[in-house]
């Protein structure tokens, strides 16, 4: 058999293979599609991006985002709820205002029923008067 005897490449592009995800970290993040060449994968817990290529990062950074991410620590039963360390009706005011300045929302949000609602939720102690 000669060289010019050798069957013609395939004229179709190769198609990635299906492969399983191996790895516990795939049941906590969802591979986007599209870019093969930086794939990425959101985390089902509070929708950050991580990188994820099989050869650069592998699942290490998916790992390295999960010992991160808050929302995971929550729903583990790690953190039983996210404290503000010392409480400061001053740092708290400051805070509310500066919010009302910087994103320019109406003063009379404050006055609303929903807003004092989510308020006492988040910190009981604040007065609101």
């Amino acid at each position: 058999m000669g060289i010019g005897d050798l069957p013609p490449p395939s004229a179709t592009p190769s198609q990635p293979r299906n492969r399983t995800k191996r790895s516990w970290t795939w049941e906590h993040f969802t591979n986007i599609p599209g870019n093969r060449e930086n794939p990425q994968a959101r985390c089902h817990h509070c929708g950050a991006l991580c990188g994820c290529h099989s050869k650069k990062q592998g699942t290490a950074v998916l790992i390295v985002h999960l010992r991160g991410c808050q929302r995971y620590k929550m729903s583990m039963g790690e953190i039983k709820k996210m404290v503000i360390p010392q409480y400061s009706e001053k740092l708290v005011r400051d805070m509310l205002a500066e919010m009302i300045i910087e994103d320019e929302i109406p003063f009379t949000t404050v006055d609303k029923r929903g807003f004092r609602k989510f308020v006492k939720t988040i910190e009981p102690q604040f007065p609101l008067t």
